[in-house]
């Protein structure tokens, strides 16, 4: 993270935006103090293959089926682990 003065940014916002595009993030300041930050749009995310819904099923299905509940399984192991 990059702190640049107000007046250097007015001077140059094409190169504090193409820096940002590159993924930086840079503080603006007045002075001392920050007025600004600017940073990267996070991307959206991207899938590089489709989900295989059919194939999650079974991998589901196979698993065994769990009695306790994730609370008392969550509740049992904390509790244990106290003493």
């Amino acid at each position: 993270m990059d702190r640049i003065n107000l007046d250097d940014t007015q001077e140059s916002l094409a190169d504090v935006i193409a820096r940002v595009e590159g993924g930086e993030t840079v503080i603006v300041t007045r002075g001392d103090a920050v007025v600004a930050r600017i940073e990267p749009v996070a991307r959206e995310f991207k899938l590089k293959k489709p989900i295989d819904f059919e194939r999650l099923k079974r991998v589901a299905d196979s698993l065994p089926y769990q009695e306790q509940s994730a609370g008392e399984f969550m509740r049992r192991l904390r509790d244990d682990a106290r003493y």
